[in-house]
């Protein structure tokens, strides 16, 4: 990662720090910026399960398409961190459900294999 204004940024994610993110969003932090994982802030925020910092990331552009090195995007991320609010958000605002990583795994997959029962039933009925 090039950029410490984004490198920052992760780490308020990974704090939950949505004061700190504002800031730096505001501050012209590039939001798309990823780690040699192919993380970004996004990912971070998913991870965590700050549905706040979320919003705000995909209100400033956040691509809801965007992957990691491993193929896999939000929804599946948010999945795979048990994180349902999120979940319900992403399929919200349109991300694609079907969507499936490098291993041809899609979110219904990663709900079946972690054991997220309500996961699970919310992506079939969607």
């Amino acid at each position: 990662m090039e950029n410490e204004g984004s490198e920052l940024l992760i780490a308020a994610c990974q704090k939950n720090n949505f004061e700190i993110v504002k800031y730096l969003v505001e501050s012209g932090v590039n939001i798309h910026e990823k780690n040699s994982d192919g993380w970004d802030a996004f990912f971070y925020s998913i991870k965590k399960g700050n549905i706040d910092i979320v919003k705000y990331l995909y209100k400033k552009g956040r691509n809801l398409n965007e992957k990691d090195n491993k193929g896999r995007n939000a929804l599946m991320i948010a999945t795979q961190n048990n994180q349902f609010e999120i979940v319900k958000y992403l399929i919200k605002v349109g991300i694609n459900i079907n969507e499936c990583d490098n291993n041809n795994w899609n979110a219904l997959f990663y709900a079946a294999k972690k054991g997220f029962l309500d996961i699970a039933k919310f992506l079939v009925e969607h």
